[in-house]
């Protein structure tokens, strides 16, 4: 029953059934002496229950496709019921994804089935600290981090945290933290291991038809935010040319550029009027000179930045350096919310708000119109 909540009386979805399944392929198997019977005498049933079981082992560990667990008194190991049916079946449980988090991958002898990222011991989607991290690991801040991946290219690791207040390395709002601890690797060292997988927004420019040779494509039209070293092709069966997409990318560093891991359609959250916003209108590298708390107001509801944000005020994607919520004008600006998967504002749009401005045409008694002032006059843009 692990992984199924409820009681063993329930009607089984589909998906109960499979997790039972799956659990039990995973399960030792064992063996009686003994089922049980049942005798009669004088007429009294008589109930013999069945002998103690006993685990069915194996001492040759190339023929454990699924478990490598051993038994503690003879260090055998136990067969697993997958073992016993399937010889082809194999669980690899020391495998990693293309972001660097810890997987298991099943096989049918040399065919892959399927790889699945294992369960994060914590996870994160906002800025957090290694102080953070360590407390909610129970653990002393000078506990060392073995492995630190972004979008799975290596970071660089601290030797010892001293300071709980000491940022993790491109955590943000909107971005994947993932901590997986283990006590008992490294022969009881423990290990640390911390992945962070951003998303970022982009527009399918374009869509390549399956031939006899190639699956169907899509090209990815990135924002200036992304990585500029990008694979923008990506084989799926979906989307159609102009649609908006979030995707994630990860490091290859055989062939030193970013691929594309996962697309998802974008859609609008919400529009409204722009009441208000905080931070600052000058953008740099790293986003806004204000603090993650940077915020925006549309329609009474405050929304926070992802670290990926993009702003656009015409057709297409905006530059961000150059494009930011202060294009927009308070209480004139009708803008179009896009939100990512953990609630941040990923995507901004909409029109840009008309800038009041006059020429000084003339200044003291006189000017070139003939008027007088005593002051300065004005020629605005409407004349």
């Amino acid at each position: 029953m692990n992984g199924i909540d409820g009681s063993v009386n329930q009607v089984l979805s589909r998906e109960k059934a499979a997790q039972m399944c799956l659990n039990a392929l995973k399960t030792p198997t064992v063996e009686y002496t003994t089922k049980g019977s049942n005798i009669t005498v004088n007429g009294a049933e008589i109930n013999f229950g069945a002998s103690v079981p006993t685990y069915v082992t194996n001492t040759v560990a190339k023929q454990q496709t699924i478990s490598k667990e051993q038994l503690t008194n003879s260090k055998e190991y136990t067969i697993e019921l997958g073992e016993k049916l399937f010889k082809k079946l194999v669980l690899d449980n020391d495998t990693t994804d293309a972001f660097g988090r810890p997987t298991h991958t099943w096989k049918l002898a040399t065919s892959k089935i399927g790889e699945y990222a294992d369960e994060a011991t914590l996870t994160y989607t906002t800025s957090v600290e290694y102080g953070d991290i360590y407390a909610d690991l129970g653990l002393s801040k000078s506990t060392k981090v073995n492995e630190f991946y972004i979008d799975g290219k290596e970071a660089g690791l601290p030797t010892l945290v001293k300071k709980s207040e000491t940022p993790l390395e491109g955590s943000g709002n909107g971005v994947l933290t993932q901590v997986y601890y283990d006590e008992d690797a490294n022969d009881g060292k423990g290990e640390i291991i911390i992945t962070e997988i951003n998303t970022f927004v982009g527009k399918i420019g374009s869509v390549t038809k399956a031939t006899s040779s190639a699956d169907r494509y899509v090209s990815v039209t990135k924002s200036n935010v992304a990585y500029s070293a990008l694979n923008t092709k990506y084989e799926t069966e979906d989307f159609a040319k102009g649609d908006l997409v979030t995707y994630t990318a990860a490091y290859s560093k055989a062939d030193a550029r970013y691929d594309i891991q996962s697309v998802k359609a974008l859609e609008k959250s919400t529009s409204g009027l722009l009441t208000e916003w905080k931070g600052s209108s000058v953008l740099t590298v790293g986003g806004d000179k204000g603090t993650s708390n940077s915020n925006f107001t549309v329609d009474g509801t405050t929304y926070k930045y992802s670290l990926k944000k993009t702003f656009a005020t015409a057709d297409g994607f905006g530059d961000w350096l150059t494009n930011g919520i202060a294009d927009f004008t308070v209480n004139e600006s009708k803008v179009d919310i896009y939100l990512d998967q953990y609630g941040y504002a990923i995507y901004v749009t909409g029109i840009e708000g008309v800038k009041n401005y006059a020429a000084v045409i003339g200044i003291g008694e006189s000017n070139q119109y003939g008027s007088e002032t005593k002051g300065v006059t004005l020629l605005l843009p409407d004349g």
